[in-house]
């Protein structure tokens, strides 16, 4: 079983950024791993299958692969929306982790985060 940690792509029942249409998505943990502890919330930032033509500063695309082997183990084109932030979200209703975004990739999306929001941290 893959271990939670900054970077891992996980999945959790949320609203989509207008407020409505609950479902299961999937997410990025944005929490330092060394911040995470049993029963501790989580920061994450929401992956969307429901893309532009032209991703714009607030989209970040990631690997994927249609039987999910690859790094996130996603299935089909996605991205990191940037401006869509998940905070305060308990480990309990997430999965265990499906994936995990590539370094270099990760430290890209996090600097587009901060450029949007201040609330991002360390």
């Amino acid at each position: 079983m893959a271990t939670l940690q900054f970077g891992s792509v996980v999945w959790v029942t949320t609203r989509d950024p207008n407020g409505v249409n609950p479902k299961k998505r999937p997410a990025v943990v944005l929490s330092p791993t060394e911040e995470i502890h049993r029963g501790s919330d989580l920061r994450l930032v929401a992956i969307t299958g429901t893309l532009p033509d032209t991703l714009t500063e607030d989209y970040s695309s990631l690997p994927w692969q249609a039987q999910g082997r690859c790094a996130t183990g996603l299935k089909k084109r996605s991205a990191v929306y940037c401006a869509w932030l998940l905070l305060d979200i308990p480990q309990g209703e997430v999965s265990q982790p499906t994936g995990r975004v590539p370094g270099a990739l990760l430290d890209q999306i996090v600097d587009r985060i901060r450029a949007l929001d201040s609330t991002l941290s360390g």
